[in-house]
């Protein structure tokens, strides 16, 4: 890959990663709205909506940070990187656009299915797509994940979850 395509890739990271920052600020914003705890004093519907807000926010920023840094500080022509393959193609695109469909799926069927088997479901298809060809393992955390959280969430912090058509 050379020079002036590496650079292109950049700018698409960056204008995707921007457009994740500001998404992620207008998620925490509405989040922040929310209360922090309920009136028994368990944690609110805002608690984990900010912590999550905060995360994407932190996460794409620190990203974003790199890659236009990169950008404005490295040379036009040739570099080694470039010469050498050092920059994938993109075939993250695909993968990107799966997961932005898996997650549509996964807020749509989340109140129907409730929050252990959505949460299954959803891992199960987010690893087949992530991790293809380990069926066994991608099995595996798919049920250990969503039922560590109910057990972490709805029996020990008592915050409860969309209970679905099985009441667990």
């Amino acid at each position: 890959m050379n020079a002036a395509t590496a650079r292109r890739e950049d700018r698409r990271c960056a204008t995707f990663l921007a457009v994740v920052v500001c998404v992620g600020l207008g998620y925490t914003t509405t989040a922040l709205e929310m209360d922090w705890r309920t009136s028994s004093g368990l944690i609110g519907p805002g608690f984990f909506p900010v912590v999550l807000g905060v995360g994407i926010v932190a996460c794409a920023g620190t990203v974003l940070a790199r890659i236009l840094f990169r950008l404005r500080f490295r040379p036009h022509g040739p570099t080694k990187d470039a010469e050498d393959g050092g920059v994938p193609d993109s075939p993250w695109v695909v993968t990107m656009l799966a997961l932005v469909v898996l997650m549509v799926l996964f807020v749509v069927f989340l109140q129907p299915l409730g929050a252990v088997i959505g949460s299954a479901l959803f891992m199960l298809a987010t690893l087949q797509v992530l991790n293809p060809g380990r069926q066994a393992a991608n099995a595996v955390l798919s049920l250990m994940l969503p039922v560590g959280l109910y057990l972490l969430l709805e029996i020990l912090l008592g915050a409860g979850l969309p209970p679905g058509p099985i009441p667990v």
